[in-house]
């Protein structure tokens, strides 16, 4: 019987093991909820949030475009999130370059680049 409880517990723990998002699965989620949305397809920077699926959208890059501008243009304006870039190329498979908790008075300094997929979390990511 104890075996079989533990057989089942690491079963259990490799099926809900938690692990860094892919890329291209969260930036079509961004996508499929904003099918109105006219940005040029390499003109794109998507946008989700993270601990719950509710909000999401597509800017259009610019010059000048930061992670701050980004924060205060979404419902999470003045709270602490952390931030998770993402890119298509996969330079840095972890983290796209950029993942860290930004308060409400920090302006970070990352460079935003077209199809950068960044993911907002209100709460502790767990992965």
């Amino acid at each position: 019987m104890k075996i079989f409880i533990i057989l089942s517990a690491l079963m259990f723990c490799a099926f809900v093991r938690a692990d860094i998002p892919a890329y291209a699965p969260m930036r079509d989620w961004v996508e499929k909820s904003c099918t109105a949305n006219t940005v040029t397809k390499d003109e794109r920077v998507f946008i989700g949030h993270g601990s719950v699926s509710d909000y999401a959208t597509i800017l259009r890059y610019h010059k000048g475009i930061n992670l701050r501008g980004i924060i205060d243009g979404t419902p999470y304006k003045g709270t602490t999130v952390t931030i998770l870039v993402m890119r298509p190329d996969g330079a840095n498979l972890k983290s796209g370059g950029f993942f860290r908790q930004v308060k409400p008075s920090e302006s970070p300094d990352f460079e935003v680049k077209p199809l950068d997929l960044i993911w907002i979390y209100t709460d502790v990511p767990i992965f």
